[in-house]
């Protein structure tokens, strides 16, 4: 299940995913309830009598999977485990934490040269650098060598949607004449063995005199030549307040799988629990 979150626009009725520029989702589990009925009772009960109706029936407190994303505002949760096949969610509950970012600090990396490759450290993640003539190579991840020096960061800063996602988005690059490189497709992998939470990376480059964008050659992106040192600068929160806002919903159905569609039962025949 997917539950994307759209944002009120410039005070107006009009909704969209973007939240505002210095507004947060925090990246943590959503997931605060998920009631399914009495298999012997279809019937939906009051939502207020669920707490009490029995812990068998909240597979929330069970296995799941459950991950909130800032990058494209979303609330996902999968794998739910319970003890008998269920096509309906009686009552579910959802909570998302909201950060609004009410000052900045603004990390500052200077004298980055042509094919010099430099590790920036920035707290919670940290950004490898490569300069060329025509494009300027970044990547972004928390490295297992910078273990602690992320934990001493989040014990100050708790934020969890400070991840690589983040960095390529909130970073600046200038050369030395101070024109900005605009980055290009940012490109991302999961969890590696050298990497905490998987990485991203993506080329910067500068547009062409004539305003046409940087072309695309054997999958780097190549604009006007840029004139070293760059400068690099990082935004990070310094100030930030929460709130924490829950969403409510009863009688969700749950479409049937494949196999389900195809005749197969829904649950092994040694009892093993289904998973949706």
């Amino acid at each position: 299940m997917r539950f994307r979150l759209e944002f009120p626009q410039n005070g107006t009725t009009n909704y969209s995913h973007r939240h505002p520029a210095d507004v947060f989702l925090d990246n943590q589990d959503p997931l605060v309830a998920a009631y399914i009925a009495p298999q012997e009772d279809a019937l939906v009960l009051d939502p207020r009598l669920w707490p009490h109706v029995g812990p068998d029936l909240d597979i929330a407190k069970g296995p799941h999977y459950g991950s909130a994303d800032d990058s494209i505002p979303t609330l996902d949760i999968r794998d739910l485990a319970a003890p008998q096949p269920f096509h309906m969610l009686a009552y579910l509950e959802l909570a998302a934490t909201l950060v609004k970012v009410t000052e900045w600090e603004e990390l500052e990396f200077n004298n980055l040269r042509l094919g010099t490759h430099d590790i920036l450290k920035c707290g919670p993640f940290e950004l490898s650098a490569f300069g060329h003539k025509a494009r300027f190579s970044i990547g972004a991840g928390a490295g297992v060598d910078f273990r602690d020096e992320h934990t001493q960061y989040r014990q100050r800063v708790p934020l969890h949607f400070l991840n690589h996602s983040y960095a390529m988005t909130h970073i600046r690059i200038l050369d030395s004449r101070g024109r900005e490189l605009e980055v290009g497709l940012i490109m991302g992998q999961g969890i590696g063995s050298v990497i905490d939470g998987g990485c991203s990376f993506s080329d910067f480059s500068i547009r062409s005199r004539d305003g046409s964008l940087p072309k695309l050659i054997d999958g780097h992106l190549f604009g006007e030549e840029i004139e070293y040192p760059v400068t690099i600068k990082v935004k990070l929160p310094k100030r930030y307040e929460k709130d924490r806002i829950k969403f409510r919903m009863e009688n969700i159905t749950i479409p049937e799988s494949k196999t389900e569609k195809a005749g197969q039962p829904s649950a092994s025949p040694n009892g093993a629990s289904p998973r949706r």
